[in-house]
């Protein structure tokens, strides 16, 4: 993900920005960010690793949950397709320098209705994929996809 910053004040403003969603704040002040202010960006380098207190990083555990669970597995594919969704919609929230308050108010919806679209775990109907589109100025495209990666797409909401 690339963020274009002009100013140090810019990235003050990201900052306060992820100050509502903790993961992009644990992300921005984890030194997993690397700026180069000749071309005015700062990029995330890598996806931050957690570790616990007993040492295990958040990748290893994850696997291992999947490995003993059958239903672990079936979450997590299940809400998979959710989390990009969710991931989207907060780099778009982000670029446009909206709070979810903000988002909210454009959508004609609530914050924490926000809170939960941006949790990934949810699936969210095309209604609320449309209003997301028309906050952001953008269209909300939707599409089928064969066995051969052929795809057919529609706008939805022009």
């Amino acid at each position: 993900m690339r963020v274009s910053v002009q100013s140090g004040d810019e990235i003050e403003r990201l900052a306060l920005l992820a100050a509502g969603h903790d993961a992009l704040a644990e992300l921005l002040n984890s030194g997993n960010l690397a700026s180069n202010p000749s071309v005015g960006t700062i990029e995330m380098t890598a996806e931050p690793e957690w570790v616990s207190p007993g040492g295990a990083t958040s990748r290893a555990a994850r696997r291992r949950r999947a490995g003993r669970s059958a239903n672990y597995r079936a979450e997590h594919d299940r809400v998979a397709p959710f989390e990009v969704l969710a991931r989207m919609i907060i780099t778009r929230r982000i670029r446009y320098g909206l709070t979810q308050e903000q988002l909210a108010e454009r959508m004609g919806t609530s914050v924490p209705a926000i809170s939960r679209l941006e949790s990934g775990q949810h699936r969210p109907n095309i209604e609320t994929l449309e209003k997301v589109g028309h906050a952001f100025g953008e269209h909300f495209v939707l599409g089928f996809e064969d066995s051969t990666g052929s795809r057919e797409l529609a706008t939805i909401g022009r």
